[in-house]
């Protein structure tokens, strides 16, 4: 398992999130063979609001649309 720091920033919004009943930290592993990547959310999903972050080379990012 790989290490990012991440931002201070997402982690508060996060917490925010989590406790006014937001969807946080669904693990996803993107996979070549696993095309097209789909996420399975409980309920409706809103485009607007949804953010995806994560590792790429060590690093914490926000993956854009």
């Amino acid at each position: 398992m790989t290490y990012g720091a991440e931002p201070y920033a997402q982690f508060v919004d996060d917490l925010l999130g989590g406790l006014t009943g937001a969807m946080t930290r669904e693990r996803f592993t993107f996979l070549p063979e696993q095309k097209p990547f789909r996420l399975a959310p409980p309920g409706p999903l809103f485009r607007q609001s949804l953010q995806v972050y994560g590792l790429v080379d060590t690093q914490y990012r926000r993956f854009r649309s």
